[in-house]
């Protein structure tokens, strides 16, 4: 029996995407930004993941969604007990608790490892609680340029700041400078609508930017989730270089994701990071070298204790603490 175009496409799973939400005491930017995902109208579910806030914010932000969901056709569904949702031809919005603030690798592994229990699962989303995505027309831009190469593992935005949206943060993610022993941001303070070369750009990629990546469900399936000791920072970066030998790293220009930047832990890209980003900065960049360019590490370490002078001259006392606990490999004590 030959079955016509439309039968095939009948009997085909369909493709999804599955957008993974991190939530820790930032129930208005998950709300803020969920809301933004629901206005899509596209094979889109979404999974919000809350990292034992202790605030109420999980069921705030439950309230706080099931009008605009049930308005776009979205089903709610809760995962608190059993580790699985519906998929059903209307899309889902997924509430997770999960357990314990085990950090930022921990709690989207959760939401990684739920959205892939779906065969129809193509691609995950991850987002941070602090993005906004204007259109749909970002995540049609970040499925045809994985179409357009499957090589591509793990596929970047142009990310913009969020109250400054023509304003890039990041294009893709950034490059990592050996003899700085540092990585640095690709495009940062250029208007979005410059012209870019996308090729150059995916040649620079040294990683995605974290608050706004698109992996390719084989891309996860051959390099594993997310590492997750290093809690907060360097882990996009760790898990691209973990795929570098199978998959290369891709950029959508016209994907556009708004970002606020550093809301839930009190630092920005325009002043003094806190205490808490300068300790996990210094250790995982630390952690990060010494397990993948080692030779590095002389150069890194000599940079922190001139940044740890620099903090002390300043008067950032905090942060200076925060830089020489990190270096002498004690905990983070606030």
């Amino acid at each position: 029996m030959i079955l016509s175009n439309d039968a095939i496409q009948h009997n085909m799973p369909e493709v999804r995407t599955v957008a993974v939400v991190l939530n820790w005491r930032s129930a208005d930017d998950t709300i803020r930004c969920v809301t933004s995902l629901l206005y899509i109208d596209r094979p889109l579910d979404i999974i919000v993941v809350d990292n034992d806030s202790g605030d109420g914010s999980l069921s705030r932000i439950r309230l706080a969604l099931a009008e605009v969901a049930s308005s776009a056709g979205v089903s709610l569904q809760d995962n608190l007990s059993e580790p699985r949702y519906l998929l059903n031809k209307r899309r889902a919005l997924v509430f997770v608790d999960s357990g314990r603030n085990g950090g930022y690798a921990f709690g989207n592994n959760v939401g990684i490892g739920l959205a892939l229990q779906q065969a129809a699962t193509a691609y995950v989303w991850i987002l941070n609680a602090d993005t906004v995505v204007p259109a749909a027309q970002t995540l049609d831009a970040l499925i045809a340029r994985m179409d357009e190469d499957i090589t591509i593992g793990l596929c970047g935005a142009t990310v913009a700041y969020l109250g400054l949206n023509d304003t890039v943060q990041t294009r893709g993610g950034g490059r990592f400078e050996q003899w700085r022993s540092r990585s640095m941001p690709i495009g940062a303070g250029e208007r979005t609508d410059a012209p870019v070369d996308i090729n150059a750009i995916e040649t620079e990629l040294a990683y995605i930017n974290g608050a706004a990546t698109f992996a390719r469900r084989a891309f996860i399936e051959t390099v594993g989730l997310m590492s997750e000791d290093y809690f907060l920072y360097f882990e996009e970066f760790d898990w691209a270089r973990q795929g570098r030998k199978a998959f290369r790293l891709g950029y959508a220009p016209k994907a556009l994701v708004l970002h606020q930047v550093g809301g839930s832990i009190g630092t920005d890209d325009f002043g003094a990071s806190s205490a808490l980003s300068t300790f996990y900065l210094t250790r995982n960049r630390i952690k990060f070298l010494a397990r993948h360019f080692p030779r590095c590490l002389p150069v890194a370490v000599v940079d922190e204790v001139i940044a740890l002078i620099r903090n002390w001259r300043r008067g950032q006392i905090p942060q200076a603490r925060a830089r020489l606990r990190a270096l002498t490999g004690r905990c983070y004590n606030g």
